[in-house]
């Protein structure tokens, strides 16, 4: 599950200078930027607890340039089920984009324990029609031990290709087992506006398990929203379900 985050989700990579234990040795030096990445298949692309995917498997992969200042880009993919179609002008129906691309650029800066971030994505349908949308974002994640804690705030003012303001809230909780590679997490969001299917506000929710052996990671969730199932035409991807995600990291 993405949280726009993000999702309200980015995993960024910091780097900090190594320094000798003999005062004579020269510190290592910082890169002034470094470059992380992932790739990634899941059994359902989840988005804020409804599946775009239309509850198929889906491929992702993205990559993070992050400055030592604290500035970072991003892009981020995913197959989806095609949005945004439309009639051309020639009278011929086009089935729209089959895929997500997020560009993400923002500025995060741990303080003592806190981790504070913001900016903006970029959602972009390559082939779709009046589906592309911007969406400013901050969040703090915060540490004690093994448990992280992160709240966010999305908000996408109304624009070209919405027909109102959209606002997303969300926490996430994670728990690293100490000495072990499993981290348990959670999370609830709540949105209105623009994207919550007209229910008038949305809750989603998320619970799941993550096993990390070296650069894989391999994760179980159980995904859910408390949005009304009864139009036949939505109720399958509205439905809870269970997503399996294999994430190589690099």
């Amino acid at each position: 599950m993405k949280f726009s985050t993000i999702t309200a989700a980015l995993a960024l990579c910091t780097a900090g200078a190594a320094f000798a234990q003999d005062a004579a040795a020269p510190a290592e030096a910082t890169p002034p930027v470094t470059f992380t990445g992932t790739a990634a298949f899941v059994t359902d692309y989840r988005f804020r607890g409804v599946s775009l995917s239309d509850r198929d498997i889906a491929g992702q992969a993205s990559i993070t340039a992050t400055s030592s200042f604290g500035l970072f880009a991003s892009i981020w993919g995913s197959t989806i089920e095609p949005v945004g179609a439309y009639i051309d002008k020639s009278g011929n129906f086009n089935n729209g984009s089959e895929q997500e691309i997020d560009l993400t650029l923002g500025f995060s800066k741990a303080i003592g324990n806190f981790t504070p971030s913001f900016g903006v994505i970029g959602y972009i349908y390559p082939g779709g029609k009046n589906v592309a949308y911007y969406e400013p974002f901050v969040s703090v994640a915060g540490t004690l031990g093994p448990v992280g804690v992160t709240v966010g705030l999305n908000y996408a003012p109304d624009q070209e290709n919405t027909f109102e303001d959209n606002t997303y809230v969300y926490g996430l909780v994670t728990f690293g087992i100490p000495d072990s590679p499993i981290t348990l997490k959670g999370s609830v969001g709540y949105e209105d506006g623009a994207f919550d299917y007209g229910s008038g506000g949305k809750f989603d929710y998320m619970v799941g398990v993550d096993a990390k052996y070296k650069f894989l990671t391999l994760g179980v969730q159980y995904i859910g929203n408390d949005l009304d199932n009864s139009s036949f035409a939505l109720r399958r991807n509205r439905k809870d379900g269970v997503v399996v995600s294999l994430t190589a990291a690099f």
